[in-house]
């Protein structure tokens, strides 16, 4: 099996079998949280156009930061439905 990437600069996609994760990063985080936006309003319109559904249940997000940016009230939205939020999580290999 084999685990397959895309990366820009500000997002990394890491695919592997059926499971994918999307690694974004941005020091500001206003910035943060227009790209998440941006990234997850690409994401559902692709499923759509493509005919695949997501459920949404099954996703989680777990944010890292630093001491000096926190993102407590960070709140992740799609389709009309939150993303619950993670402390760890497991990849498989």
């Amino acid at each position: 099996m084999t685990c397959q990437t895309s990366q820009i600069r500000y997002l990394k996609i890491l695919l592997f079998v059926d499971d994918s994760s999307i690694i974004i990063t941005k020091p500001n985080t206003l910035a943060f949280i227009n790209k998440i936006n941006k990234v997850l309003t690409d994401i559902n319109e692709w499923i759509k156009a493509n005919l695949f559904s997501l459920n949404v249940d099954k996703n989680n997000f777990i944010k890292f930061s630093t001491k000096n940016i926190s993102l407590t009230n960070l709140n992740i939205i799609y389709d009309d439905k939150g993303i619950s939020i993670i402390s760890n999580m497991n990849f498989l290999e």
